[in-house]
């Protein structure tokens, strides 16, 4: 009860002096006046009491950054795994991954996390263009500690298309929507299997800034455009970014037939049902996103240009690609931490 207290006093405090500073730039005779000042007043003062309830908790960091304040307290134990959950947690910019119940034994305890993503957002109209590769000749692209992850004995490289929409940290009202592009492969790592990314091209100025910064990604900003027609859906983007080589990529893409759940254990599943990502910078680093299992179905394609394997110094597929057009789907993405 003390606690609860000091923060309703608190928040109060902040509440009257946010009520005084906003004086002089509201006509306080008007109801326009007076409301803004309540309304300004009034929300610095709960998001007061709330930070500071948060911060006063075991999970308070975690708690800041997803605005989850039901997650249950941590029992820790002694071992190494624990003190890097830990870590993890409680570090400014902490790892948020999964939007599902987890559990990990440690030390003959266990800990939960009920956390939800950093990021949020929907990826529409998602075109995934595959070809197989020699493991060999991947492997030599590779950063050091990742490994070509094969199905059948081949690797894969895929060309992914889609527009990233309502991207938006939680709890926030303001989000992100641009055309987005990227050329991916699948690999074995020090935290499991998951994709590597040679380049991911957006439109969009902030978003390509932010996920350069946050995720460490190789994003770059291109000049995209998704254009939806009877035909099926026309994606062309054509990277601006400064330094770097340049890539171009134009082609329609339709669905042919129904959509349906991946089969688990199929090529489609290889190529498609990843949960984790890598990053390559001075260290290499591992981030998880949340999704439900793709829908998918079968699809065609026209492409008129394709350099991004010339762009990331790789040789250009032999053959057409594997096709595969998926619905919309929701998703949630965690920062990376060190693999």
């Amino acid at each position: 009860m003390t606690a609860r207290r000091t923060r309703i006093g608190i928040a109060a405090g902040v509440g009257v002096i946010a009520a005084t500073a906003v004086r002089p730039f509201v006509p306080p005779t008007s109801i326009e006046g007076r409301v803004a000042g309540l309304l300004i007043a009034g929300g610095l003062a709960l998001l007061t009491y709330r930070t500071v309830g948060m911060l006063t908790t075991d999970w308070g960091w975690v708690a800041l950054f997803t605005g989850d304040t039901r997650s249950e307290r941590v029992r820790w134990g002694s071992s190494l795994e624990c003190r890097r959950a830990r870590d993890s947690v409680l570090g400014v910019g902490a790892t948020i991954l999964k939007n599902t119940r987890e559990s990990e034994v440690c030390s003959g305890q266990t800990w939960h996390m009920n956390t939800r993503g950093l990021l949020e957002m929907t990826w529409q109209d998602t075109c995934f263009l595959h070809w197989p590769m020699a493991p060999d000749e991947l492997a030599t692209h590779l950063p050091d500690g990742l490994s070509p992850a094969t199905y059948k004995g081949d690797a894969w490289v895929g060309v992914v298309a889609f527009e990233m929409a309502g991207i938006s940290p939680r709890g926030l009202p303001v989000s992100l929507s641009f055309p987005e592009l990227n050329l991916r492969t699948y690999v074995d790592g020090p935290s499991g299997p998951g994709v590597l990314f040679f380049n991911l091209d957006a439109d969009d100025k902030l978003g390509v800034s932010v996920a350069r910064r946050l995720f460490r990604l190789p994003y770059y900003q291109a000049d995209g455009q998704i254009r939806r027609t009877d035909a099926g859906v026309t994606f062309a983007s054509t990277r601006t970014h400064d330094g770097v080589p340049s890539a171009a990529f134009d082609a329609t893409y339709r669905r042919v037939g129904d959509s349906d759940t991946v089969e688990p254990g199929s090529l489609a599943a290889f190529l498609v049902e990843n949960y984790r990502f890598y990053a390559s910078g001075r260290r290499l680093l591992a981030g998880e996103i949340n999704h439900d299992p793709w829908q998918l179905s079968d699809g065609k394609v026209d492409v008129r240009q394709n350099t991004l394997f010339q762009a990331s110094d790789m040789a250009n597929p032999n053959g057409p690609p594997i096709v595969h057009v998926a619905d919309d789907i929701r998703v949630t993405a965690g920062r990376p931490e060190f693999a």
